[in-house]
C-alpha cells in the first residue's frame, strides 16, 4: 500500500468532495459520506540505531491535513493514518561502508576554502551515523556544460542536485531518456520519512511532475518561508535625507528618493539594475501585474497564471508602462548608463561597495555584509516594500510561494545499482533527527540549544571568528543547500535585526490568496519540452535584446506593437500553450 495519497485515490476524494457540496447546494442534505484516502507509514529498516544528536527541539508541526468528509468520525480514522509518523530512523543505514557518488554545483568561494565536502564536519557526522561515504562531484563554473557532459559520457552521479535545471525538457524528459529515475516506488519501499512529509495532499500534489510521476525529490519547509531576497536601500542614505524606509511605498515614492540619491549623494547608479533590465524575481514589474524576467536560468521567470490561465509577460501593454518607466529613469541618470554590463545581483561586487548604488535587490543576509567594509564605518542598509502602483496595493507576484515545497531538489540515477543505500540515506534527511542535522549541523559546534530549547547556530557560523560571511561558513560548516526536511527560520538567529524584518516587510505587500507565479511543481511535459526547447530560446534572445533598446532608448518605444508583432511571428502562443498544459496538468492534480 502506498505510504501517500495514490492520483486515483485524490481524484476519487476530489469528485465525491464535489458531488456532495452539489448535492447539499441543491437540498438533498448534508450526510453524504466520502471517506480520505488511506495513508499509511512503513517503519524504517531495522537495524540497530547509532547515536545520533539528542533531539531536544521541539517536534515538528504535523502535516497539514486534507480537507475532511462530512462524517467525522470516519474523518477522524482516515486522518490518523494519513497523519501518523514514522518510527525512528534506524541507523547505521549499512553495516559496511559503502559510497554514494553525489554530483552537485559548489560556490567557488567556498571551493577556496574546502578542496572537498567531506572536510566539512556535518557531512563527517553524517558519515559517521549512516556508515555511508559520500564521493562528492564538485563543479564550480559552466554548471551546465559540465551537467551535459556527463550526461553524454552515460557515466551518472547516483545522486544529481538540481539536476532537472541543468537538463533540458526537465525532470520529466530526464526520466524518459534513462538519466533520472522514476521514484514512486522506490519511495513506496526505501523511503518511509519523505512518504510522510508529502502526505499531505496539497504537498503530494506539488511533488508530482505534470505526467504523474516523481522524478525529484524536494526540499521541504516545515512552514512557508518568507520572501528571501527583495530590494534593498541605504539606510544611512535614507537617515541623512530624513525619510522614512516605511515611505518608500510606490514606484513615485521609489523614483523620488532614487532622484534624491543622484542629486544629494552623488549616486551614479542610484538603482542597481541588472543586464536584463528586469530585476531576478519580477520584484520590479510585480507592481504592474506582470513578470517578463528572461535570463536563460530561469525557465518561467516572463511567464504567469491569472486564475489558472498562462500569460507571456514581455508582450502585455502593462509591461510597456514598465518600460516606459524604465527609459524615463535611465535618461534620467538614475541607472548606470552601462548597467549592461553589471551582473545580475551581485551587489557585493558592483557598484554599492563604491557608493555609488542606493537601491539594489538581494538576499536579506547580504544586506550590509560583504559591503560594508568598502565604503564607510557608517554603512547601513534596511529593506523596503516593493513597489506598487497605489497606496494600500497588493501584488500578485514576488519571491513567496507559499508552499512548504521549495524549487531546490535532487534527482537519483537510473543507472544507479545500490538504490536501497541511496534511498534511505536521502530518506534520513526527512527524519527528526535528519531535519535538525540538515538544518543546523553538529550540535556543540555549529549549533546548540538556547534557553527555550530551540536550536541556534554558534558564533562559527553567525559571528565567524575568520570574519567569513554567514553563508561561506554555512557551506564550510554545516549544509547551506542540501535537500531535506528543513527548520525555515534556521538562519534567522545569524542575521542583524534589519536582516530579519526584511521576510515581513517583503511580504507587507503580497496577495498571498492570488498567487500569480507559475508552480515551480508545474513542469512540462516531455512533448512539450521539445515543442518549447525549439522555439523559446530565440524568442528569449529577441525580448532580451530589446528590452535593453527600449530602456536605453536604443529602440523607440512607439514600436512597442512591431516588436509584440515579431514574438507572436516567433510563435510565443506555443510557448504559452506548453505551459499552460503544465499548470493545468498541475492543477489537477491538486
Amino acid at each position: 500500500m502506498k505510504m501517500y495519497p495514490s492520483r486515483r485515490l485524490l481524484a476519487l476524494a476530489l469528485c465525491l468532495m464535489l458531488l456532495c457540496s452539489m448535492l447539499s447546494a441543491c437540498g438533498f442534505g448534508q450526510s453524504a459520506e466520502t471517506p480520505a484516502p488511506e495513508v499509511s507509514v512503513e517503519a524504517s529498516a531495522s537495524e540497530p540505531a547509532a547515536d545520533v544528536p539528542e533531539a531536544d527541539a521541539p517536534e515538528a508541526d504535523a502535516p497539514v491535513e486534507a480537507e475532511q468528509p462530512a462524517d467525522a468520525e470516519a474523518s477522524d480514522a482516515a486522518a490518523a493514518d494519513a497523519t501518523e509518523a514514522p518510527d525512528a530512523f534506524q541507523l547505521p543505514i549499512c553495516e559496511e561502508t559503502e559510497t554514494i557518488s553525489y554530483w552537485f554545483e559548489m560556490s567557488p568561494m567556498v571551493a577556496s576554502y574546502l578542496n572537498t565536502m567531506n572536510d566539512n564536519i556535518t557531512y563527517q557526522l553524517l558519515e559517521e551515523l549512516t556508515n555511508v561515504h559520500l564521493d562528492f562531484w564538485a563543479v564550480t563554473d559552466e554548471t551546465d556544460q559540465k551537467f551535459n557532459l556527463m550526461v553524454a559520457s552515460g557515466d551518472y552521479a547516483d545522486i544529481m542536485v538540481w539536476g532537472s535545471r541543468y537538463y533540458a525538457g526537465g525532470a520529466i524528459k530526464a526520466v524518459e531518456d534513462g538519466v533520472f529515475m522514476e521514484l514512486t516506488d522506490v519511495i513506496d519501499e526505501y523511503m518511509p520519512n519523505y512518504a510522510y512529509r508529502i502526505s499531505d495532499p496539497d504537498v503530494y500534489g506539488q511533488v508530482l511532475m505534470s505526467d504523474g510521476n516523481i522524478g525529484e525529490i524536494f526540499t521541504l519547509n516545515r512552514n512557508p518561508m518568507k520572501p528571501g531576497i527583495g530590494p534593498i536601500v541605504r539606510k544611512d542614505w535614507l537617515d541623512d535625507l530624513g525619510i522614512d524606509s516605511k515611505d518608500i511605498v510606490t514606484y513615485d515614492d521609489y523614483h523620488e528618493m532614487l532622484t534624491l540619491f543622484k542629486n544629494e549623494k552623488g549616486a551614479t547608479s542610484a538603482l542597481f539594475l541588472g543586464p536584463n533590465g528586469v530585476p531576478s524575481g519580477n520584484y520590479l514589474t510585480a507592481g504592474y501585474g506582470v513578470a517578463a524576467y528572461t535570463d536563460v536560468t530561469s525557465s518561467t521567470g516572463a511567464y504567469y497564471q491569472d486564475n489558472g490561465v498562462v500569460a507571456y509577460g514581455p508582450i502585455q501593454p502593462a509591461f510597456k508602462d514598465y518600460l516606459t518607466m524604465m527609459h524615463s529613469w535611465y535618461n534620467e541618470g538614475l541607472i548606470s548608463p552601462d548597467y549592461l554590463n553589471n551582473s545580475d545581483i551581485q551587489v557585493s561586487a558592483g557598484d554599492v561597495t563604491d557608493g555609488s548604488t542606493g537601491l539594489w535587490y538581494h538576499m536579506s543576509q547580504i544586506m550590509s555584509e560583504h559591503v560594508a567594509s568598502a565604503i564607510d564605518e557608517g554603512f547601513d542598509s534596511v529593506a523596503i516594500q516593493d513597489a506598487v502602483m497605489n497606496e494600500g496595493d497588493l501584488n500578485r507576484l514576488g519571491n513567496y510561494s507559499g508552499s512548504t515545497v521549495e524549487s531546490n531538489s535532487l534527482s537519483i540515477s537510473a543507472t544507479c545499482k545500490n538504490i536501497e543505500t541511496v534511498a534511505k540515506w536521502v530518506d534520513f534527511a526527512f527524519s527528526e533527527e535528519g531535519s535538525l542535522i540538515y538544518s543546523y549541523g553538529v550540535e556543540g559546534e555549529t549549533f546548540e540549544y538556547d534557553g527555550n530549547g530551540n536550536p541556534v547556530f554558534t558564533d562559527l557560523i553567525g559571528n565567524n571568528p575568520d570574519g567569513l560571511g554567514t553563508i561561506v561558513a554555512c557551506n564550510l560548516y554545516a549544509i547551506q543547500t542540501g535537500v531535506g526536511y528543513l527548520y525555515e527560520d534556521r538562519f534567522n538567529s545569524t542575521y542583524p535585526a534589519s536582516a530579519q524584518e526584511a521576510g515581513d516587510i517583503w511580504m507587507s505587500t503580497i496577495d498571498v490568496d492570488n498567487l500569480m507565479s507559475i508552480p515551480a511543481a508545474a513542469q512540462l511535459s516531455a512533448l512539450d519540452a521539445e515543442i518549447y526547447a525549439g522555439k523559446y530560446s530565440n524568442i528569449q534572445t529577441y525580448v532580451s535584446e530589446n528590452i535593453a533598446k527600449f530602456i536605453t532608448g536604443a529602440r523607440s518605444l512607439d514600436e512597442f506593437d512591431a516588436y509584440v508583432a515579431d514574438i507572436e511571428a516567433m510563435d510565443i502562443a506555443a510557448c504559452v500553450e506548453c505551459w499552460q498544459n503544465a499548470v493545468d496538468t498541475y492543477l489537477a492534480a491538486q
